[in-house]
């Protein structure tokens, strides 16, 4: 289905970016970085959409596991 392989492109892009660190030999446009930048849409390849994609209960959670480590910490600092 399109638009279900955002994830796994931009990995296969990330991945070939990386050919100058193992030494490879750079064969195609998606490792030329000024290509990829060129050609990438800014918000997509942000990671943008893909936080938008994700369920709100996601978020959620994240910041309901914050309040609750910095609730405790707190409660932590005042026992000392």
């Amino acid at each position: 289905m399109f638009g279900r392989a955002e994830r796994k492109a931009m990995a296969l892009v990330d991945r070939a970016l990386q050919a100058p660190e193992y030494q490879e030999r750079i064969a195609g446009p998606a490792q030329d970085e000024e290509f990829v930048l060129s050609h990438a849409d800014n918000v997509e390849a942000a990671g943008f959409v893909s936080h938008l994609k994700l369920p709100h209960y996601v978020d959620f959670q994240a910041e309901l596991e914050l309040l609750q480590r910095l609730r405790q910490q707190h409660q932590e600092q005042n026992n000392e």
